[in-house]
């Protein structure tokens, strides 16, 4: 049996459907979720390590400091022949 009729529709407003249906609705609408578990569980997974490693200080000087060694290799590759 279906519920047809919204009971605000009906004039009675307070009456509740009873906890069975709301259970089984409720069933019903999250059953797909299930199908979600595996990648779900990977998208938190990386959620997980990417705060993990929001954690730790982050130090630009250190950071600013070896980007010019890495300009360097990059001209003096650019030079080489062949």
């Amino acid at each position: 049996m279906r519920l047809s009729n919204r009971q605000l529709c009906r004039g009675t407003p307070a009456l509740k459907p009873c906890g069975g249906f709301r259970f089984t609705v409720t069933k019903g609408c999250l059953a797909s979720t299930t199908e979600m578990g595996p990648a779900w569980e990977r998208h938190l997974d990386a959620l997980t390590q990417l705060v993990n490693r929001l954690w730790v200080p982050f130090n630009f000087e250190l950071a600013a400091d070896s980007i010019g060694v890495k300009i360097s290799k990059a001209i003096m590759h650019l030079h080489q022949p062949g």
